[in-house]
């Protein structure tokens, strides 16, 4: 008879929460505000302190299949609490790095962090302790963790006008040792899932497996599409929309609405999860996105249309994030969704990585309706690849691909 995620502060839901708060609040969304006291107090360049960054998210890609095969041996227990840890220990080495070669060092232990602590370790981790109710229970995680930017920029912006940049990091290290390692100890060591890749042959076998399944490749240009789109558009929302004409109090209130409709987004999946597949989800939301643009594109005639576009922007992407965490159980089999969710991940952590950097180079060379045009095309193809994911289900595969989805 299939389990069902446990209820109560206990659960594995309400242990991994906290720390997806944290963890996005202080490794991904803490830069924002620290990363120019970090150039005055240091002297280094700010493109040299987000390029270390860009390298940590660089690293959490590399890693992302190795951390996904670490928590399916190892359970959930084990990889998040050395996730925690490796924060702790990155966090501070960036407050007192006195050297740039520290600082990025310090960075790529980040990364690694990262590859343990967010979304996809967390999503593996929640695979593992349940059978039904993974969907709500994962929608539920993500309804939590859309809250770090809400609770960690004003935090960063204050503890840093308070005590520094510092002392603000130190703190961030001392939540997860405090915090986020406390919680992840007391998960349970027996998973419902048992462990379908107990030896290190049979995960290099599974791992070789999904890199001739033709529905992996989709889904994970998929993933990497609509990542290199956000992350552009998260980067320079701004830019864009102001080269569109839209002024300065009509931009801030629509980028103010990105948050608030990622989590509204989540809800009316969660609303409609018994009614909706995974697939249909999917469907919508990579729709979504591209449409997205083509209404910031057409704000130039009509400024309002700024505020439509965040509400779709928003939603549209809180929905991906629950898609991006069904799709490959659904795709590439049960057995295979902790290794296949940290392969098919790292390209998406790639294009994150890249794209600010990208749309940046774009925007001051090409201009802004160039990227915008390029973001669309790419967009759509985000939806094609998806698309081309589920047909490829029906496709013939390669006969181990098969055996390792089932």
């Amino acid at each position: 008879m299939p389990s069902t995620i446990r209820t109560g502060l206990r659960s594995p839901l309400w242990l991994l929460a906290p720390g997806q708060v944290i963890s996005w609040g202080t490794l991904y969304y803490g830069i924002t505000f620290l990363a120019q006291p970090m150039h005055l107090a240091t002297g280094w360049s700010l493109s040299f302190i987000f390029s270390a960054y860009s390298a940590g998210l660089l690293v959490a890609a590399l890693c992302a299949p190795l951390a996904g095969r670490l928590l399916v041996r190892h359970g959930g227990r084990w990889g998040l609490s050395l996730g925690s840890v490796l924060a702790a220990v990155s966090l501070t080495g960036i407050a007192v790095a006195s050297h740039p070669v520290l600082f990025l060092s310090a960075w790529l232990v980040a990364g690694a962090a990262m590859s343990l602590t967010l979304y996809e370790a967390a999503f593996t981790a929640l695979r593992a302790y349940s059978d039904a109710g993974f969907r709500r229970a994962m929608t539920t995680l993500t309804l939590v963790g859309g809250f770090a930017s809400t609770v960690f920029w004003p935090l960063s912006y204050w503890l840093e006008a308070h005590f520094g940049w510092q002392p603000t990091l130190l703190v961030f290290a001392a939540l997860h040792v405090l915090v986020c390692l406390p919680l992840h100890r007391l998960l349970p060591a027996h998973m419902v899932h048992p462990n379908p890749l107990a030896s290190v042959s049979a995960a290099t076998a599974n791992s070789a497996a999904l890199l001739r399944s033709a529905a992996f490749w989709g889904l994970a240009i998929a993933i990497a599409t609509t990542a290199l789109v956000s992350g552009a558009l998260s980067a320079h929302a701004g830019q864009l929309l102001t080269s569109r004409g839209v002024d300065q109090a009509t931009l801030l209130l629509a980028v103010s609405l990105f948050g608030p409709m990622q989590v509204a987004g989540r809800v009316i999946d969660m609303a409609f999860a018994q009614k909706l597949s995974v697939r249909w989800s999917g469907y919508v939301a990579h729709l979504i996105l591209p449409l997205a643009i083509c209404l910031l594109a057409f704000t130039q005639f009509e400024p309002r249309l700024a505020f439509l576009f965040a509400a779709l922007y928003g939603a549209g992407n809180g929905v991906l994030t629950i898609v991006r965490g069904m799709a490959p159980a659904e795709l590439l089999g049960q057995a295979a969704y902790g290794s296949a969710l940290g392969w098919v991940s790292a390209p998406g952590l790639m294009a994150r990585a890249i794209a600010p950097a990208l749309a940046a180079f774009t925007l001051e060379h090409w201009g802004h309706a160039a990227t915008l045009a390029w973001l669309i095309v790419i967009g759509f193809g985000g939806l094609a690849a998806f698309m081309y994911a589920y047909r490829a289900t029906h496709l013939p595969i390669p006969r181990d691909a098969r055996v390792a989805a089932t």
